[in-house]
């Protein structure tokens, strides 16, 4: 997050249609709410597509109630910034992925004058209900992590890859195997039933990792701060350790992050770093009409009592 003011918002989708892929581009207008989060619930999206042609539109389509092929990706949504830099020459880097995941609904409406293609799709969904960890075996000395990571390899095959396993600030720390043995049942609730004490277990731009309270998927480096001047909208909610607040839609955000709060008209959230535990981007990419995306962030000081 820097104070860099951002313009030029812009998407690019890439969805399996029942015959072929599809590339969605603006300036086709697309309305969307993306949630992502560390906690139990499957992340999810929805997707309003505006004007698509004729091919498109009879091409993309699910049905809710028929179990299809979720194992794959159908949709990929890019969105961000173009430039930073207007004019001549203006570097136009990638857009960042925001969402990755298997539509389970697809169908085109009109809603007045408008033809209007509607998705909802989940993040490793598939994965989360038909992966089975039987026969994945311990022995001992097996480590914590080793044994986690082999579970969570049996979610490959339902395109869910296995992340990491960081659970340093986790008390007591989970010990090494000391017998032989194997685990059996549904790959997501194996992984959830052996957490240690405050961590969570969760899919995330189909990849599935193991995170302690107050451990982070990226190395915490120089720490963000979210201000007014970096996008800080309104006043920042707080509760005991949790905060929530709102910021103009930042496509670069990671579950799992580290940053610090500065906040003129709330200075009592502004002593705590907190990590990012959930965040849902929502709003409207337009060409032709005056849309607005938001960031809304849920906060977790890293002082709050091991749950």
């Amino acid at each position: 997050m820097n104070s860099t003011i951002k313009f030029g918002q812009s998407y690019h989708m890439e969805v399996q249609g029942q015959t072929q892929p599809h590339e969605i581009d603006y300036p086709l207008t697309c309305g969307f709410s993306i949630t992502r989060t560390q906690f139990a619930s499957l992340n999810a999206a929805r997707f309003s597509i505006y004007g698509l042609n004729a091919l498109k539109q009879k091409d993309i389509y699910f049905d809710r109630n028929i179990l299809q092929s979720f194992s794959d990706v159908h949709i990929k949504f890019f969105a961000g910034y173009t430039s930073q830099n207007p004019g001549a020459g203006a570097i136009k880097p990638p857009l960042p992925i925001i969402f990755t995941g298997s539509v389970h609904e697809a169908y085109t409406e009109r809603s007045g004058g408008e033809i209007i293609t509607q998705l909802g799709a989940f993040d490793g969904g598939f994965a989360g209900i038909n992966s089975y960890a039987d026969g994945v075996v311990w022995t001992p000395k097996t480590t914590y992590a080793d044994a986690m990571l082999n579970v969570m390899e049996t979610m490959r095959a339902d395109g869910v890859t296995p992340g990491q396993v960081n659970v340093k600030s986790a008390i007591p720390q989970p010990l090494p195997f000391t017998d032989f043995g194997v685990f059996t049942g549904n790959s997501l609730e194996v992984l959830r039933k052996n957490l240690p004490r405050g961590a969570t277990c969760f899919i995330d731009n189909c990849t599935v990792h193991i995170l302690g309270q107050n451990d982070t998927l990226i190395a915490p480096t120089a720490l963000p701060v979210l201000s007014s001047s970096t996008g800080l909208l309104d006043i920042p909610k707080r509760q005991f350790y949790t905060v929530t607040c709102s910021m103009i839609f930042e496509p670069r955000i990671v579950i799992g992050q580290l940053l610090r709060l500065h906040s003129t008209l709330a200075p009592w959230v502004n002593n705590d770093i907190y990590k990012v535990t959930a965040f849902t981007h929502a709003g409207t990419i337009s060409a032709v009409e005056s849309g607005k995306v938001i960031t809304e962030l849920t906060l977790q000081s890293t002082s709050a009592v091991l749950r």
